[in-house]
């Protein structure tokens, strides 16, 4: 500080530093041909693998996947594992990483398998299941199926470059970028699709829409009627949610009091043209939302829509609370229109909870109610 004695400012020497860090990204693209005969043909526990596949000259790491068209265990549900394979140089290395697991169907629409961030030791496997009749809804016209894997991981024992930086590198405004990406949608500066949704027309940009979406990407790419007349039209969804996940597009969120209201179709919507991380989005908020009156119905959304994790939560829930919903007419239809998803639903409390004493009588109860 100045003062009369020393009319000059101190200056302290700062240290400015930026620590880098990079994380590392492989891709797997598997094409498994004639699947459907696989699920018929190979026996439960036969497996199938990829080629290894890495971070470009990377030495340490390789991964696998590992497919069982008919089943690991008892399911018979095709199941998928991700394997990290430590190369010799570099043993029982633990590394945390995030995959992505999903299939690419026969009109470039992507197919949730799991999601996941998990520590991978030596070998180790982390695993989902998925059920036969939905895996097979994204076989290609030849019977093949494609399938996607990303993986994103930090090189085992990764030193982090600290470097001086000046400090204007450091300020993003991004406030004002979304701001002014705001400002572009809602005046419509340079739009160039319509969305009609009913009655209601939205506007947007097909720039915006297929940098979100590789739906609306392969829409636009590919010589459709869409790409030629600049329309789209979403049917079956209201036109409160279209703009919502438009505003999600252009700026990252959705209002609170939307998305209050708007969570369960955002989500079936998010998933029809995969927006995954509005999807993602969604499904957090409706696993802090479940209660015993909503535990079914969100439930059904979670199976429509392939979210596992709100699938988890839901029969989570159902285990401390299932008794008294057994026997509501809401669970009768549930059993009568969708008995897999109900099975799903006892069987994985079973898994979670297999110490839960009331297990026995919420399955002999379910069997009373058919009589």
């Amino acid at each position: 500080m100045a003062t009369d004695r020393n009319p000059y400012i101190v200056v302290p020497n700062v240290s400015k530093q930026v620590t880098k860090v990079a994380p590392l990204s492989a891709k797997l693209e598997w094409r498994i041909e004639q699947f459907e005969k696989l699920t018929k043909f190979y026996k439960c526990g036969q497996v199938l693998s990829s080629e290894s596949f890495t971070y470009p000259h990377l030495t340490s790491v390789e991964w696998k996947l590992d497919a069982y068209p008919h089943g690991k265990d008892v399911r018979y549900n095709p199941s998928f594992y991700l394997r990290k394979i430590d190369l010799k140089e570099s043993k029982d290395l633990g590394i945390m990483a995030e995959f992505h697991i999903y299939a690419m169907t026969g009109t470039n629409e992507k197919m949730e398998i799991s999601k996941l961030i998990a520590e991978f030791k030596n070998d180790s496997i982390c695993t989902t299941n998925i059920q036969k009749a939905k895996i097979l809804e994204a076989l290609h016209p030849d019977g093949s199926l494609m399938i996607i894997c990303e993986v994103e991981f930090l090189a085992p024992a990764e030193t982090f470059a600290k470097e001086s930086e000046p400090a204007m590198s450091v300020v993003f405004p991004k406030i004002g970028f979304l701001q002014d990406m705001l400002q572009m949608w809602i005046k419509q500066i340079f739009a160039d699709c319509t969305i009609k949704v009913g009655n209601v027309d939205l506007v947007a940009h097909k720039c915006v829409l297929a940098t979100n979406s590789e739906v609306f990407l392969s829409m636009f790419t590919q010589p459709t009627i869409e790409k030629e007349s600049g329309t789209v039209i979403i049917p079956d969804f209201s036109s409160d949610a279209v703009n919502a996940m438009l505003q999600y597009m252009y700026v990252g969120l959705v209002d609170e009091e939307e998305m209050g209201k708007l969570a369960a179709e955002l989500l079936v919507l998010s998933d029809k043209y995969a927006i995954i991380r509005l999807k993602e989005m969604c499904e957090r908020f409706l696993m802090s939302s479940i209660t015993e009156e909503n535990v079914l119905s969100i439930a059904e959304i979670a199976d429509k829509t392939m979210a596992l994790e709100l699938k988890k939560t839901c029969a989570n829930n159902f285990a401390v609370c299932g008794k008294s919903i057994l026997r509501t007419s809401e669970w009768k239809k549930l059993r009568d229109e969708n008995k897999s998803l109900t099975h799903e639903l006892l069987e994985l409390v079973l898994e979670d909870h297999p110490s839960f004493a009331e297990i026995g009588r919420l399955t002999e109860d379910t069997k009373e109610t058919k009589i």
